[in-house]
């Protein structure tokens, strides 16, 4: 799902701050080539990654200029990595080794970190047998518009790229809504009125159903 093909289901953002006022191609490919994605390890402590990549092709890192800068747009893809070990595996992989470690030491019960340490050996063990899920999303960045179109609606996945983003370029993102596409257009001297605002209806209300009367 992106820029070039696939759903059209997306989420707007106006983009807060200063560009910089001089090589900023250059300097924004620099701190995106720092942000950019890393894989998931078997015996690193992260549940999920999240970094850049090219727009379309989460396995391309290389993020050469041409491919992040077309015109004055700034295209980019957030890959997601994150480890998806099933469930039932996990609870049958874990009363295995409960029942073993049980067994080999004597105890009628498991301690709080008898199950801490089960459980890290228990997960370690499926990384080695699983792959990580992937998902790739794009991302739009008009430079002259100070607009930023995100092809994801998930709140999570939202917050990651907004995280991102303003490490990557210390710049803000500000999803858009009906009130701050006001606040935007009337600015920020007449922002108080927008508090003052009622819901309007723009559609009448239905009257409300009497119920029928029964006579004998």
């Amino acid at each position: 799902m992106g820029v070039f093909n696939g759903s059209i289901s997306v989420t707007k953002f106006f983009v807060e701050g200063e560009l910089p006022s001089k090589q900023l191609s250059q300097t924004f490919l620099k701190n995106i080539h720092l942000r950019r994605f890393t894989e998931l390890t078997v015996d690193g402590e992260e549940e999920e990654t999240s970094g850049w990549c090219v727009a379309g092709n989460g396995l391309d890192l290389e993020l050469a200029h041409q491919q992040v800068f077309l015109n004055s747009f700034v295209v980019l893809g957030l890959r997601v990595d994150r480890w998806r070990i099933p469930r039932p595996l996990f609870k049958a992989q874990f009363a295995e080794a409960a029942a073993e470690h049980l067994s080999r030491t004597g105890k009628e019960k498991l301690s709080k970190r008898d199950k801490d340490e089960i459980k890290f050996r228990v997960n370690r063990k499926l990384r080695k047998k699983v792959i990580p899920s992937m998902r790739v999303f794009d991302v739009c960045w008009d430079l002259n518009r100070a607009e930023l179109l995100f092809w994801c609606r998930a709140t999570r996945t939202i917050d990651d790229l907004c995280v991102l983003f303003e490490r990557t370029f210390s710049l803000t993102l500000r999803e858009a809504s009906p009130y701050t596409v006001a606040d935007k257009l009337i600015g920020t001297s007449h922002a108080e009125q927008l508090c003052e605002l009622e819901q309007t209806l723009f559609a009448s209300q239905l009257p409300e159903r009497k119920s029928e009367e029964t006579s004998d």
